[in-house]
């Protein structure tokens, strides 16, 4: 018989990243919870598991640092993109008790941040590794809550005391499944590039029109330090089409000409 899919996720158990693996996944998959991004990437590095699922980007929040900044040095690639419609609870353990602090991760916080302000003015708010921790903690704790999704309450059996409590409805989290598989064309995909240009005046301005003279469309352009030297940035840039694309083949190899470093981090097929 064959073995299950194994894949490590930003966990523990229900977290958004959690049903963002089962979403794709399905329930076939092996899942395994891990602490942090990077610990998803080395267990996926080592074999231990075959995929893993890591968030990349909040809609309302922006982008992960913590994902992109460890897919530079990675060999790994992006196979999968992950959308998740995202609907943040209020958990507490005793729907009567007083609220003195509450826990959540710090995008989740951000997320809820006018609301708890509006609801809860005088309580301690306290960032933690992820949703699911912070239910957890809830769990251990008098006088607490956290901000989480619903499916947290059912696997730590906390009371749901607010649902969508999100300051805007639309809020929506992509995630990446990366792996050592290179994904075929699918007719719908996109591509992830990271590059780092020459120091000079027009360079990222050239650069963009590469994309422009290979009718390349992209859809996100973001910058973030290199950490190598101050005030030095790499562009992180997703667009449509997949890297074995004609159009897509001669941009990179144009960029490789004119960039510093470039890397293509995977195609994947568009959520």
């Amino acid at each position: 018989l064959e073995s299950p899919t194994k894949i490590a996720f930003l966990g523990p158990w229900a977290t958004f990243t959690h049903q963002a693996a089962m979403k794709n996944f399905g329930s076939s998959g092996y899942f395994i919870p891990a602490v942090s991004p990077r610990e998803v990437l080395v267990e996926v590095e080592s074999g231990r598991v075959d995929f893993g699922v890591v968030p990349v980007e909040n809609s309302n929040e922006g982008s992960v640092n913590m994902t992109l900044d460890m897919l530079v040095d990675t060999e790994l690639k992006i196979c999968a993109e992950i959308s998740l419609k995202i609907e943040q609870c209020f958990l507490v353990k005793d729907s009567k008790s007083k609220i003195l602090r509450i826990y959540s991760h710090e995008h989740a916080l951000a997320q809820c941040r006018n609301w708890t302000l509006r609801n809860y003015p005088g309580a301690e708010v306290i960032p933690v590794s992820s949703t699911a921790a912070a239910a957890k903690k809830v769990v251990k704790e008098d006088f607490a809550a956290a901000i989480a999704g619903e499916a947290a309450a059912k696997i730590y059996d906390l009371y749901v005391l607010h649902k969508g409590i999100q300051d805007s409805r639309e809020n929506f989290t992509r995630f990446f499944v990366i792996g050592k598989i290179l994904t075929k064309v699918s007719g719908k995909d996109k591509t992830s590039l990271v590059f780092t240009v020459k120091d000079k005046v027009g360079a990222l301005y050239n650069i963009l029109g590469i994309f422009n003279r290979n009718n390349v469309n992209l859809v996100k352009i973001e910058s973030r330090p290199t950490k190598k030297k101050a005030w030095e940035y790499m562009f992180f840039v997703d667009l449509k089409g997949h890297i074995e694309d004609g159009n897509i083949v001669k941009t990179i190899e144009s960029l490789k000409r004119s960039c510093v470093f470039v890397k293509s981090l995977g195609s994947y097929q568009k959520a």
